[in-house]
């Protein structure tokens, strides 16, 4: 029964709702595309998400088949798939933490892209 919630969680609930927050992301990524391929905490909070998303999917299905299989050893997939789910949901908030606190990880934009026209 409680297989059955996590599951329903995952799919009506945290699905839905990363599926959005990927939207609205993407929406304000495409107001100014070069402006922001240019910032490094953004460069490193996209490769993040391209390794922990399809990474923690494929890790905590195979460990939620194994729990639903009556032959495999539940209690050490129970515990694989908390530790999973521990470890995406640390890593999902160092990528809202990269995200709120924007480090310049090295980049001096003043330095990088001086101002080229004077004021009038």
């Amino acid at each position: 029964m409680l297989l059955d919630q996590i599951s329903l969680l995952i799919m009506y609930l945290h699905i839905p709702l990363l599926l959005g927050a990927l939207a609205f992301g993407a929406a304000l990524f495409l107001q100014h595309p070069r402006v922001f391929l240019r910032l490094r905490w953004l460069q490193v909070k996209l490769l993040c998400l391209l390794i922990l998303i399809p990474a923690s999917h494929f890790f905590l299905a195979s460990r939620f088949a194994r729990l639903e299989d009556p032959s495999a050893d539940r209690a050490r997939a129970a515990t694989q798939f908390t530790v999973g789910l521990a470890l995406t949901l640390a890593a999902s908030i160092w990528i809202i933490i990269l995200g709120r606190l924007k480090p310049h990880l090295g980049q001096n934009w003043a330095k990088a892209y001086p101002k080229t026209t004077s004021p009038a």
